[in-house]
């Protein structure tokens, strides 16, 4: 199962207390030194903490010589490099030294970093499908916006690391000729044995049915990890093609995707799109296939098919992964897989093995497809089928005004709280422990989410008299872990504050202050706001450390970073002074100053940013 046709053999050795995983290979050495943390520990509201420890650590190292990354999962996060052995054992030494002293100095940079990743990841229908089986729960919420990134403070990061980064928790990974020195000792401090993850719990009654996107198609299952599983995917997507594409010739290509879990559990996706009036169809034939499967069993060619295939797979996969995937077992208290028993247990996998997996399957299925189409016939549920809470007892608080229809509801109690806004017949619940995130807005409404993704929003404004008495109730109940940071909160005051000194009418740019607010970056520091004139667009310019922004109405925001500005300079018209900003892809025009100085004040700052 190596990319030579030998199958490698994982030994188990120790460095300084740390367990050592070593695959002998004759090729540049390779480290990986993984922790048993991840987004599983991370409370929601807390969410990207341990890929801002793996950002900073790793920038300490990533210009030390060998090729350097990192990578955060459900359960383990991890450091690799490859290089020299000399090289690799500086970088361990490198990495356990940052982690014991982080560069806190760099929070601000990282953050931007992670948010930019953050903005240019999209879910698609694998997280998606996910994410209306598990909720909220790590399983459940990968791909969506880490909101750690907003309250994390120095403090949080240091304690987060002092906790989860230890001896007790890392496993050395190495793959090279020869194993690292014996006399290897890393700065870690010693730690306690780290959380075991459970098996994720759906959400949702299964089977289920749940709404997509136009045209596509899809349906999901569990299934415990083990070869078997590896062969139930294969064989069901080669079916689903041949009888889709090849047979009938109303798809293009169905894909599947195998991911692992926690506790052993395995999320399995297989997803199509099909146009015109054939969804309906194709979403039947995908069940129907696997109905077949679970009942009849594959054929003998089949297994044998999907074999060779999931033997190809493994033989192309690095010798890393065999070694991550050990080092999880063994800090979880499971025996380590070894390559030569995995390769065994795939030769034994048959027909009813692949039967089986599928019976026990079609048990946790879920299906996706267009709102268009009805919602298949029992057993499977949809929305309206999900159980909610029953309204808390506590009490109760009514919005002003004449008609029923147009007050608000509040019930806030010991186990939670009832909200039903006006015109609404039903009333939405929230328990206290299903609560996972609540970001308390600037004007005083609190936004509450659950653990299932409902939310809900209570202004205690509208209470008018009852407003303090609603406030102190949630303050009282409220988890403080679960307060997240109004997006943009950290830049108000500073807004503010320039806002009164450099805007004539400050009032005219409520609105884009607004959103400026929300479109700076952490860390990202304002020098100076301006009203201005461009593209016959009046708006709100605005100049921060990083770069120029011009804001207006609600259209997409103009940014030029410092960086991409090739020329700065003030012209004259009949207009006024204009400041033209020659940057790429193409040249800016502002005009339209409050004060007549403010042109040259313009060019002037960015001029000496761009130099800075």
């Amino acid at each position: 199962m190596g990319a030579s046709g030998t199958i490698p053999h994982i030994r188990r050795e120790e460095r300084g207390g740390i367990p050592l995983l070593w695959i002998e290979r004759d090729d540049e050495p390779r480290v990986a030194l993984v922790f048993r943390v991840g987004m599983f520990d991370e409370p929601f509201s807390r969410g990207g903490i341990t890929h801002l420890v793996e950002h900073l650590a790793l920038h300490v190292v990533e210009d030390s010589g060998p090729t350097v990354n990192g990578f955060v999962g459900l359960d383990q996060c991890g450091f690799t490099a490859r290089g020299t052995t000399e090289e690799l054992v500086a970088f361990l030494h490198g990495v356990t030294a940052a982690l014991s002293d982080l560069p806190l100095d760099r929070l601000g940079v990282e953050r931007g970093v992670l948010e930019a990743e953050e903005s240019a990841s999209r879910p698609g229908i694998v997280m998606y499908l996910a994410q209306c089986r598990y909720g909220l729960a790590p399983a459940g919420r990968r791909m969506l916006p880490e909101l750690g990134l907003r309250s994390v403070v120095a403090e949080d990061l240091v304690a987060w690391s002092a906790r989860h980064f230890t001896k007790a928790s890392a496993v050395i990974c190495w793959l090279g000729p020869e194993p690292p020195p014996a006399d290897l000792a890393l700065a870690l401090p010693a730690g306690t044995a780290p959380v075991v993850p459970p098996a994720p719990t759906p959400i949702v009654p299964l089977p289920f049915s749940v709404t997509g996107e136009e045209d596509d198609i899809a349906i999901a299952l569990t299934a415990p990890s083990g070869m078997a599983t590896h062969v139930f995917a294969e064989v069901l997507q080669r079916r689903l093609t041949h009888t889709l594409r090849t047979d009938r010739g109303i798809v293009y290509t169905v894909d599947s995707s195998l991911e692992a879990l926690t506790g052993g559990v395995v999320h399995l996706t297989f997803s199509t799109e099909a146009s015109g009036g054939m969804a309906a169809s194709v979403r039947q034939t995908m069940l129907d296939e696997l109905d077949r499967l679970a009942d009849d069993g594959p054929s003998a060619d089949d297994v044998a098919a999907a074999v060779r295939e999931v033997e190809r797979d493994f033989a192309d996969a690095n010798g890393s992964a065999f070694l991550i995937d050990a080092a999880l077992a063994l800090r979880t208290g499971q025996p380590i897989p070894q390559p030569a028993d995995q390769h065994a247990e795939l030769q034994g996998v048959d027909a009813a093995a692949v039967s089986q997996v599928a019976w026990h399957a079609r048990e946790t299925l879920m299906v996706m497809s267009p709102e268009m189409i009805a919602v298949p016939g029992p057993p499977f549920k949809s929305d309206g089928d999900v159980e909610t809470h029953p309204p808390v007892e506590g009490r109760t608080f009514l919005s002003p005004g004449l008609r029923a229809s147009k007050r608000s509801l509040l019930t806030i109690g010991d186990h939670g709280l009832t909200v039903r806004s006006p015109g609404q017949e039903d009333s939405l619940t929230l328990h206290w422990s299903d609560v996972v995130a609540v970001t308390r807005e600037r004007g005083g409404d609190y936004y509450f989410t659950g653990i299932s993704g409902a939310w809900c929003v209570v202004n205690p404004r509208i209470f008018r008299a009852d407003a303090d008495a609603i406030k102190a109730l949630i303050e009282q109940y409220l988890d403080p872990a679960t307060l997240v940071p109004a997006p943009g909160a950290e830049h108000i005051d500073a807004l503010e504050e320039a806002a009164v000194r450099d805007l004539k009418k400050p009032k005219d740019h409520r609105e884009a202050l607004d959103a400026l607010a929300e479109e700076m970056s952490p860390g990202e520091r304002l020098h100076r706001l301006f009203s201005a004139i461009t593209g016959m667009k009046y708006g709100l310019l605005a100049v921060t450390d990083r770069r120029t922004l011009f804001i207006y109405g609600d259209a997409p925001t103009d940014e030029i970073p410092h960086s991409l500005t090739k020329r700065i300079d003030v012209e004259s018209a009949k207009m006024g002074q204009t400041v033209v900003v020659d940057s790429f892809p193409e040249p800016r025009r502002y005009w339209g100053f409050d004060h007549t100085d403010e042109p040259d004040a313009l060019r002037d700052l960015l001029r000496q940013l761009q130099d800075n």
